[in-house]
């Protein structure tokens, strides 16, 4: 995979790191009150379980250590009006993530603690991440977690999209759609689900012949066929409906 510039500046830090002592940095020096918030997040939603001893029927939820994470970050951003700002850097994130070099230097548990977060360090410098973003890698990194962050940042965008009330929307289509048609798709979505906010993402995929397809809904359950592909599977279906009521009279 062939590395962007950002990405390049954490594959830098993570070598510096690796060959020579006296290159570590110190992690970022967030503020207490930084600090003392997250700490008291995480420790309230290591697991949320809902049952009842005494009635005893009463379905038990459990909330894995991803969406742990994710719910206390969400939680915080939230009381703190930053929610925006941290569902950005999570985005920002994800292409260090997504960089094998990156992602298995700060996932070796064998590898040095303040040698991962100087690397957090360059990245966190780059993107002007915020300190609750910083801080949370440096809490995977000291619980040996660092290996689950792209699972968080994926929980965090569900608890995102349902703290905004944000619809999510995937359109697929033969070619890429521009941007006045996807604000248009958009806004039909926004009228089905009457949700606030709707995010698309467009999906190429060539075998939709022409048109496009929409899904949305819980679990992307609902969708809009629009395509090509769509109407020649319909008419295929309809053929073959007739031919086995033929067989059969």
């Amino acid at each position: 995979m062939e590395l962007s510039s950002s990405s390049a500046v954490a594959t830098a830090a993570a070598h510096r790191a690796g060959i020579a002592n006296s290159s570590r940095v110190r992690a970022v020096a967030l503020s207490s009150t930084s600090r003392i918030s997250w700490n008291a997040l995480a420790a309230r939603a290591p697991e949320l379980r809902s049952s009842s001893n005494r009635a005893g029927s009463r379905a038990v939820v459990v909330m894995g250590v991803e969406e742990s994470y994710a719910s206390a970050l969400a939680n915080l951003a939230q009381s703190k009006n930053v929610l925006d700002t941290i569902y950005g850097d999570t985005e920002k994130l994800g292409k260090y993530f997504d960089n094998p070099k990156v992602a298995k230097f700060l996932a070796n548990p064998v590898a040095d603690v303040e040698r991962k977060k100087s690397v957090i360090k360059a990245i966190a410098k780059e993107e002007k991440l915020h300190a609750y973003t910083t801080n949370l890698l440096f809490v995977l990194v000291d619980k040996r977690r660092v290996g689950i962050a792209k699972k968080i940042f994926q929980a965090f965008e569900t608890s995102y999209y349902r703290l905004t009330d944000t619809e999510i929307a995937v359109v697929t289509s033969a070619v890429k759609i521009d941007n006045s048609q996807l604000a248009e798709i958009a806004k039909k979505i926004r009228s089905l689900s009457k949700a606030k906010n709707v995010k698309i993402k467009n999906e190429v995929d060539p075998s939709v012949i022409a048109g496009f397809k929409v899904k949305y809904g819980p679990g992307a359950s609902l969708v809009i066929d629009l395509t090509v592909k769509g109407q020649l599977d319909r008419i295929a279906a309809d053929l073959a409906s007739m031919d086995s009521k033929v067989a059969v009279s």
